[in-house]
This record gives C-alpha cells, structure tokens and sequence, in this order.
C-alpha cells in the first residue's frame, strides 16, 4: 500500500526525464507505482531534479517547503554511483538507485504512515453491543421500537417507514459505552420529530469516538450508499472519499493513500460506513470484466470491418 508516490522531476530534458521515470518504474515494478505531477502540487513524496540548478533560490525554497528526498541528477558516463543523492546519467545498472529509492523514498513512507496511523484500542463490549443493535436497526426488519440510552429515551426507530423519530432534546449524541436498550411499540408519538433511519445511524456512528477503529485499516470494503453528513465541515472529506469507493473496493489504507486524508479520518469513516450499513466488507477484489460500453465499442468496431470488407470486394467486382 506505501508503494504508491507522487513525484515531479524539475530542470531535466525531454530525453532524461524519459530515462529517469523509465529507472524509477524498472525499480518500482513489483507493485509501485508513481505520479508524476508538476513541482507546485502538494503532497509529494521526492523529488528529482537537475544538480545543475539546485543552488537557484527557487529550487531551494521548493526544497524547504516540502523537506522531501531529492534526487539530484548529473551527467557523469565514467560514474555511476549514487552519492549524496546524486545519481549520474547514462545509468546502466538499477541496483544503487533502488536502494536509494527504498531508503529514502519507501521506507520514509511507511514510517509516516505508521506513525499516523490510530493505535488500536480495547474494545468495550458494550460498544459492540451498541452497534450490533444499530447495524440490525439497519437491516429494515420491519416494526416499530422504543429506543433508550443510560441518558434516556432517544426516540423511536421506525423500521417500516425508514424513519427515525427523536424526541425534541435528542440528536446523533448517544452513550455507545452504556447498553442501548429496546422494546417494541405500536405508535409513534405526535411531539418526535423524523429524520432518515440510515442517515440518523451514519450520524451515531460517525459522532461516536470509540467506534472509530471497528474496521481494520487493511479491510477491503464496498460502499452501498453515501452519507450525507449533518455537519458542513465533514462533508466535503465525505463527499471525496464516497467517490474515491464509488470507483472501486478499497480499504481505509488504501483511501488514506488515494486521498491524502489523514488515515485515523479515514478508518473512522470507513468504520461509520460499514457498522451503519451504507458499506459492506469482502473478501477480496472482484476479478476485473469488460464493461458494457467497451463491450458495445468492440462490437461496433467488428461491425464496421466486415461491412468495409464487404464494400471492398464489391468494388472489386464491379470493377471500381
């Protein structure tokens, strides 16, 4: 997962920015892969750029703005080291500029992201009780229910309808460490107000600190529905990583990657999702199919040769 970078190279001509990505993916080919994107994007993970202009004032405020590992590059044919972070074209061998770029480059990453990563906590079992009640909650079985915390009554899940109805001083703010409680009732009453049931499910989940590491961070899920945050300030991270699942099954690992959001966010989020029911965890990655307009483009593309052909051999006969 720490094998995926963001790299700009700066000062170096066509030909040797071609060589040097060319090393680089030689050397990340069991599984790396790099962006290259222009020197002003954020969150890079090294840079590479010409000795030459490494003294220039630009290149140095570059070079402290973003205290990466920087690569410098030469043109030296009788060496081939790499000293100091120097590295010198034509390059024959890879073996020295993989050792850099795992010393400087990988390693750096996965130590980041370790330290960033939530240290895992003891679960209180009441927790899991908790959200073992809401996730049911969430599987629509129908009826209606009286639910209540250790501060009181939160409201009434209507399973039925989809809604949940909290009394007037209630909100997404329930006591997860205490048992939730439950019995089942026969009317809703007048003064509740409604909101949507999954929704209002995201919000506790999401709301509650110790639900936030319910989901390993290597847990390939798949998303089912996107939430829709009460809160202004959380909706734009949720809208950016909704999309980013909405591509594909990942993993708060991944997405943290992808994303460049902060990895505790993610696993919370990814936790929120999946003990609300708006996601799904699995086993693995689904094996790549064509999708139906690739599908439809091929058909057209076979379509339009044989009619060619057949045009082609009518001129022929017809001698035209």
């Amino acid at each position: 997962m720490e094998r995926s970078f963001r790299a700009s190279i700066v000062g170096l001509g066509c030909s040797d920015v071609v060589s040097i990505r060319q090393h680089i993916h030689d050397v990340l080919a069991d599984g790396g892969d790099v962006s290259w994107v222009s020197a002003n994007q954020e969150n890079l993970d090294f840079l590479v750029i010409n000795s030459c202009f490494i003294s220039s004032s630009s290149i140095q405020s570059l070079i402290r703005k973003n205290a990466l590992p920087v690569l410098l590059v030469n043109h030296s044919p009788k060496n081939e080291e790499i000293e100091q972070n120097i590295i010198s074209l034509p390059l024959f061998e890879n073996a020295r500029l993989k050792n850099w770029v795992q010393e400087f480059v990988i390693d750096k990453k996965r130590a980041a992201i370790s330290t960033a990563a939530p240290q895992s906590v003891d679960q209180n079992p009441a927790v899991i009780e908790s959200t073992t009640l809401l996730k049911g909650f969430a599987s629509k079985a129908q009826g209606l229910y009286h639910l209540s915390d250790t501060r009181g009554v939160i409201g009434v899940v209507d399973t039925i309808s989809g809604l949940m109805w909290l009394v007037p001083e209630r909100s997404t703010s329930i006591d997860m460490a205490g048992s939730l409680k439950y019995e089942v009732v026969s009317q809703i009453p007048r003064q509740h107000r409604s909101v949507d049931l999954m929704q209002w499910l995201w919000e506790v989940i999401w709301s509650a600190s110790s639900c936030a590491t319910l989901v390993p961070l290597e847990q390939l899920i798949e998303i089912k529905m996107w939430p829709q945050p009460f809160l202004k300030s959380d909706r734009k991270d949720m809208l950016i990583l909704s999309a980013s699942l909405a591509q594909g099954i990942s993993s708060a690992h991944k997405l943290a990657l992808d994303t460049k959001i902060p990895l505790s966010r993610v696993q919370h989020f990814v936790s929120a999702l999946v003990t609300s029911g708006f996601a799904e965890c699995v086993d693995r990655m689904p094996e790549v199919a064509p999708q139906v307009h690739q599908v439809e483009r091929a058909v057209v593309a076979v379509e339009q040769t044989v009619i060619r052909r057949l045009l082609s051999g009518l001129r022929n006969r017809l001698g035209l």
